[in-house]
């Protein structure tokens, strides 16, 4: 009937008769063409950034701390508070550790501070009168230091419990527990940012690198080393510690060694 192989195998395959068989050498082309497609839409991998590394001290307990009901060891709550911290750093792309009083391990900052109030609130007002009665609240205080052991921020935060917590109105230990995670993350966003709060004003003597220290660490790079100074300048100008004068020069000497 003069009918080809080839349509006959479109005319098996359900495509219609007056519908051209695609050659079969058109095929690898097509797979060659939707790969170099995909290689092109593929984002390309940037090289990957120095990661920041932190140490976070066990939180201490301040001298003449509040504490009201709360039933729990206040040290609990100071390592319960360091590895949220490190929690909150870690998912925001650092590299953290938790280490015990007075340990030093290499890190690019080191967080240490100090709890200053416990307060469990009360359990039976929480679950019986409820509208943010009897609520509990934890706050903690400390500083962060940089390369050459200088103070690159302090900061301060407080937290409470808010809404129902648990059944019954949740023990006071659990309701502070919530808390102490919420001032944790509170304080890695202040770190991981540079952007600090509620801390006390920082030292002329302490903005200063440490006599014999070597800076910078061998893990951080010269632009986040120069990052950094940029913003302990900043609040060195903040808080009148230097004139305008002395803040230009400054300034312009970090620049320029970039």
């Amino acid at each position: 009937m003069g009918i080809s192989l080839k349509r006959l195998r479109c005319r098996s395959m359900g495509y219609a008769r007056s519908r051209p068989c695609q050659p079969s050498g058109a095929r690898p082309m097509i797979a060659s063409l939707v790969v170099c497609a995909l290689s092109v839409m593929l984002p390309v991998t940037a090289s990957a950034e120095p990661i920041t590394t932190a140490v976070i001290e066990q939180f201490s307990v301040g001298s003449g701390i509040e504490v009201r009901g709360y039933d729990d060891p206040p040290q609990q709550a100071g390592l319960h508070l360091a590895e949220a911290v490190a929690a909150g750093l870690r998912e925001r792309g650092w590299q953290a550790a938790v280490v015990g009083a007075g340990e030093r391990p290499d890190g690019q900052f080191l967080v240490t501070g100090r709890i200053t109030k416990i307060n469990g609130g009360s359990r039976s007002k929480r679950a019986i009168l409820g509208m943010g009665t009897g609520h509990a609240s934890f706050r903690a205080e400390g500083e962060v230091r940089g390369a050459g052991n200088r103070v690159v921020g302090t900061f301060g935060d407080e937290r409470g419990s808010i809404g129902r917590v648990g059944y019954g109105g949740g023990s006071n230990e659990f309701v502070v527990s919530l808390c102490v995670d919420r001032v944790g993350d509170d304080i890695a966003e202040m770190i991981a940012t540079g952007r600090y709060e509620g801390g006390r004003p920082i030292t002329q003597a302490e903005a200063l690198p440490a006599p014999g220290s070597v800076t910078p660490s061998r893990e951080e790079s010269p632009s986040r080393s120069a990052a950094e100074r940029l913003r302990n300048l900043d609040s060195l100008r903040d808080q009148g510690l230097l004139t305008d004068k002395e803040y230009q020069e400054k300034r312009r000497q970090i620049i320029d060694g970039l």
